[in-house]
């Protein structure tokens, strides 16, 4: 099975992203997507009042910082899983978004949130 492509406001023809800030220390900037109503080929399906409710948000990674110094002075690197273009799951009251201009030339929201905010790889 392919692959599923998702493109973001900032994916070229080829497929890579293009996005035109590159985040700093531990945070990640992410391309919000909407979560999957059904999930294992519509056998589960999961209510709407759930889903609005405790649904996580899923993103679309689109800058990763290198990491950062902790307080004992040692070097902690940023996940290499975690780099961009890969879709992660993320707590959906990440609090953080900016407005950033896509390759189309309209404005798009863009969460902001930090590298352990992410619990899940998809």
């Amino acid at each position: 099975m392919a692959k599923e492509l998702i493109k973001t406001p900032w994916t070229l023809e080829d497929g890579t992203i293009n996005f035109p800030y590159r985040a700093l220390h531990d945070k990640v900037f992410m391309w919000r997507i909407p979560p999957v109503p059904k999930f294992i080929k519509s056998v589960i399906e999961i209510p709407k009042q759930y889903l609005e409710y405790y649904q996580d948000g899923s993103g679309i990674i689109l800058s990763v910082g290198p990491g950062y110094w902790s307080q004992k002075g040692e070097w902690i690197a940023s996940n290499e899983k975690v780099k961009p273009g890969t879709r992660v799951m993320i707590h959906k009251g990440v609090p953080w978004e900016t407005r950033v201009t896509g390759l189309d030339g309209k404005r798009y929201s863009v969460t902001i949130c930090h590298v352990v905010d992410i619990f899940g790889v998809l």
